[in-house]
């Protein structure tokens, strides 16, 4: 059943020259924001934490919502900050009597958190300044994509199934047809015939293609001789292409910052 009154708030990101937040409202029903502190540059564990606290206590004024920070590195891995899993996530929230900030190195258990982020109306007012999307808004959006994936599969459909399929009638119903076809083959016979005894010089495409495919088995004998070697190399890959993405989006985040644009 579709809420209509659900709100899917937009995250925030803001640059911090060696590191960039990236601030999470709460999706309904949940008591509690995200702030990801994504780490550009090596810097000590206490630095980190230091960053994270600050960080914490401003959005948490900004947003008196209650929030869980979490540190990742510029592959996307967790930064271990504690002996133990908990420890590597700090919880921020105002007392809703004192209005006093308190952070805690650990998770806190929902009943124990403020249930401001339950309260659909009190929410308008906080993320005034932030965009959202209803959850009529997203079912509508991943219908569209649905239809257009369709739309997609029906075009592919068409063009490998029914086009050779008409072109295969039109050959057998056709005799001048036939002839032009089989004039064809008999050419790109001859072509391939000049080519196999170097009569004729191959095209740069097929060059390439052979370097490539001799290139890939080439590569497939070495992981096949040693999976292990392969799997780190894999493994490396991943976390290069991780990298990159994180300070594309860095980047991103600093070109739409207000400093850029002054």
């Amino acid at each position: 059943m579709i809420n209509s009154d659900a709100r899917y708030y937009r995250s925030v990101q803001e640059s911090r020259g060696w590191y960039f937040v990236e601030y999470k409202p709460p999706n309904p029903g949940h008591r509690f924001s995200t702030l990801n502190v994504v780490i550009l540059q090596e810097r000590d564990n206490d630095v980190i934490r230091q960053v994270m606290e600050s960080e914490s206590a401003e959005w948490v004024q900004r947003y008196p919502i209650p929030l869980m920070a979490t540190a990742f590195s510029r592959s996307d891995d967790l930064i271990v900050l504690g002996e133990t899993s908990q420890s590597n996530h700090l919880f921020s929230w105002l007392d809703e009597d004192s209005g006093e900030l308190i952070q805690r190195w650990e998770i806190i258990p929902d009943k124990l958190l403020p249930a401001v982020a339950l309260h659909g109306d009190k929410l308008d007012d906080v993320f005034s300044d932030i965009a959202y999307e209803s959850q009529q808004e997203l079912v509508e959006k991943a219908v569209d994509r649905a239809r257009k994936a369709k739309r997609f599969r029906l075009i592919l459909f068409a063009w490998l199934v029914v086009v050779p399929v008409v072109w295969a009638l039109l050959e057998w119903s056709s005799e001048i047809l036939g002839l032009l076809v089989l004039a064809f083959v008999i050419l790109k016979a001859i072509i391939q015939s000049l080519r196999l005894f170097g009569l004729l010089p191959k095209t740069q495409r097929q060059l390439e293609k052979e370097n490539r495919e001799m290139k890939m088995k080439h590569y497939f004998y070495h992981c096949e001789k040693n999976p292990k070697a392969f799997e780190r190399l894999k493994l490396e890959n991943f976390k290069k292409e991780a990298i990159e993405d994180t300070l594309a989006e860095s980047r991103q985040i600093e070109l739409r910052s207000p400093e850029a644009n002054a």
